[in-house]
C-alpha cells in the first residue's frame, strides 16, 4: 500500500491523536500503530476502512489511490469545470443547463443502446 504509512502517520497528527490514542480507537496496541506507520506491516482491508473513518478521510486517499483526503469521490478536472460554469450562471439560466445535460445523457444512452442492438 504505497503512501498507506505516511498518510496515516500524518493525519493521525493532524487528528491531534497519539500513537496510543488511535491504538484505543482501533482496538488494537500501540506497537501495532508503529510497525503499520513503519511500513513493517499492513492491517486488514476491513481496518484500513475503520482507520480512514477515525481519520474522518477517504479509504482510497489513506490507500494512495486518490490524491484528495475528503469522503466522496473527487471530481475531475472536466467535471470541476461543470460545477463553475453551472455557478456562474443566473439562477433563471441553471434549469436550461440541467436539461441540456439531461438530453445528452438520454442521446447516450440510446447510442449505446443502438450499438448493442447491432
Amino acid at each position: 500500500m504505497r503512501h498507506f504509512e505516511s498518510r496515516l502517520k500524518d493525519f493521525r497528527k493532524k487528528r491531534k491523536l497519539t500513537q496510543q490514542a488511535l491504538a484505543d480507537r482501533l482496538g488494537v496496541s500501540r506497537g501495532t500503530i508503529i510497525r503499520w506507520e513503519g511500513g513493517g506491516d499492513i492491517p486488514s482491508a476491513r481496518t484500513v476502512c475503520y482507520i480512514a473513518d477515525v481519520l474522518d478521510i477517504n479509504v482510497m486517499f489513506l490507500c494512495g489511490m486518490w490524491d484528495e483526503p475528503r469522503r466522496g469521490m473527487p471530481l475531475s478536472t472536466e467535471e470541476r469545470e461543470l460545477v463553475e460554469l453551472y455557478r456562474a450562471l443566473r439562477p433563471s439560466e441553471r434549469p436550461m443547463l440541467l436539461a441540456a445535460a439531461r438530453d445528452i445523457g438520454q442521446v447516450g444512452q440510446a447510442i449505446k443502446r443502438a450499438m448493442k442492438a447491432s
